[in-house]
């Protein structure tokens, strides 16, 4: 999944809501974030701004659902459009 981030990103801890700059390149692959301040150890989507945490929410979304279409297909080869909402399978 790959969502476009800013060059450099302010970061909030949840904890005691110090922000801080990181550069966007050093969240990549990362899960945890510790606050430079209070020490807090935690998810590093707690640290995102919430416009950003929305950008990886709707492509985790998307990719979800391409995944689930892609899997539907290979099961129902025959079937020229899938309906999401049909009461079938």
């Amino acid at each position: 999944m790959k969502v476009l981030l800013p060059e450099n990103l302010n970061l909030r801890c949840p904890k005691c809501k110090a922000v801080f700059t990181i550069p966007s390149k050093s969240l990549d692959g990362k899960l945890e974030l510790t606050c430079p301040m209070c020490g807090r150890n935690g998810d590093s989507l707690d640290f995102l701004p919430t416009k950003v945490k929305r950008q990886v929410y709707h492509a985790l979304r998307d990719e979800v659902e391409r995944d689930i279409y892609q899997r539907y297909i290979k099961l129902n080869p025959s079937s020229s459009e899938w309906n999401p909402d049909s009461s079938e399978g």
